[in-house]
């Protein structure tokens, strides 16, 4: 659970409606197709991932929700597993410190074709304030610290990630992340 910054109440009607524009707009898959299909192999990651924010809280399900929610968008395998550690907040009230431990796959390009090899396709991935809909305004620390794992943990071409973090304060451009993930690729219709 992502609590928002009250400065949201303050923002100009107009801009609201621009926003919720955009949000709709973001509704359609961010993700597309960009290349021919190649193989691929899945390789196993574990890492814990720290959260510390001044902007956004969250409560300890609520950031395992989020980081599990990432890390499938960018195309981690679904049986990943992602749980809370050393959570001890009363009635998993929202904080500005969390931490998860995470067990995932992700796609990697084959070195060679193989009975463990998959077809993947590199798609291009965004992921903003509001795009999608999912990420919230005053997520940009966790896009700040969340980096480590997504620039080590993933194979990606072209990556653009920018954060322009203010503790206690949002803007619509506070952080931006594009780039071509692998993904498996499309089943061709019989």
């Amino acid at each position: 659970m992502t609590i928002r910054n009250p400065a949201h109440r303050a923002l100009p009607c107009a801009l609201l409606g621009a926003i919720a524009l955009t949000a709709c707009a973001s509704v359609a898959p961010a993700a597309r197709q960009s290349s021919a299909p190649f193989e691929a192999v899945w390789q196993r990651h574990q890492t814990t991932i720290n959260y510390v924010g001044f902007t956004a809280q969250y409560s300890c399900d609520g950031f395992e929700e989020k980081v599990r929610t990432i890390l499938l968008y960018l195309g981690a395998r679904r049986d990943l597993k992602v749980q809370q550690v050393g959570c001890n907040r009363a009635f998993d009230q929202p904080g500005h410190i969390a931490a998860v431990r995470a067990d995932f796959y992700t796609l990697s390009p084959a070195s060679a074709t193989g009975a463990d090899t998959v077809n993947a396709q590199w798609t291009m991935v965004t992921i903003k304030p509001m795009d999608p809909y999912w990420m919230d305004f005053g997520e940009c620390e966790l896009m700040q610290q969340i980096k480590p794992v997504i620039a080590g943990d993933y194979s990606v071409r072209d990556l653009h990630y920018r954060t322009a973090c203010v503790p206690h304060d949002t803007t619509i451009s506070d952080f931006d992340l594009h780039g071509q993930f692998p993904k498996l690729a499309a089943s061709p219709s019989p």
